[in-house]
């Protein structure tokens, strides 16, 4: 009798150790869950550092061709950050693959030749550049221009935009399939 009443004292005490041991991972889950609240405001103290919205990036780009919008893909770019006490600035930097690797991963955007080319900054920029990048080459720049006509172009072709601001600077790819109309 003494070993019975002795095992389910054992027993009782496995059954503790289990029920703690699951209450521990059932408060570790919620712990971790709790944290994970992408929208909470995190306030520091007196400093007034307040983290509420994603990093700033730099303005956006369309390009127009004729009457076709296209939104170009964000490459690299650095952006400054100013504290809201005006005494530091931070800079973001985000790094991107090279413009000649597109194609591994996009479809390029037939256009007209033909089409004027227009580009729609969210915020103008200071200046901006047009690089023509050569399909498959590792770093082969095969010109730079300040405007852009289609009609020097034909076929598969890489552009990147490269523009700047007093925050930062900015580059823009598009994959363009340039076709010209047939007579």
């Amino acid at each position: 009798m003494v070993t019975g009443t002795g095992e389910r004292k054992e027993g009782a005490a496995r059954m503790n150790s289990g029920t703690k041991m699951l209450i521990f991972v059932i408060l570790g889950l919620l712990a971790v869950l709790g944290c994970s609240n992408q929208s909470a405001k995190v306030t520091g103290d007196d400093e007034g550092v307040v983290v509420s919205t994603p990093l700033p990036k730099p303005p956006s780009l369309v390009v127009t061709v004729g009457e076709k919008e296209i939104k170009p893909i964000r490459g690299a770019y650095y952006w400054k950050i100013e504290h809201r006490d005006g005494t530091e600035e931070s800079i973001v930097e985000a790094d991107s693959f090279l413009p000649s690797g597109i194609p591994e991963f996009e479809e390029p955007v037939k256009v007209n030749g033909d089409a004027e080319v227009t580009f729609t900054f969210g915020e103008e920029p200071s200046g901006y550049q047009i690089r023509e990048w050569e399909p498959g080459s590792e770093r082969t720049i095969v010109g730079t221009y300040d405007e852009i006509d289609l009609a020097e172009f034909e076929g598969e072709t890489i552009l990147e935009v490269t523009s700047s601001w007093e925050a930062g600077a900015a580059g823009y790819i598009l994959y363009l399939d340039v076709e010209r109309e047939s007579d």
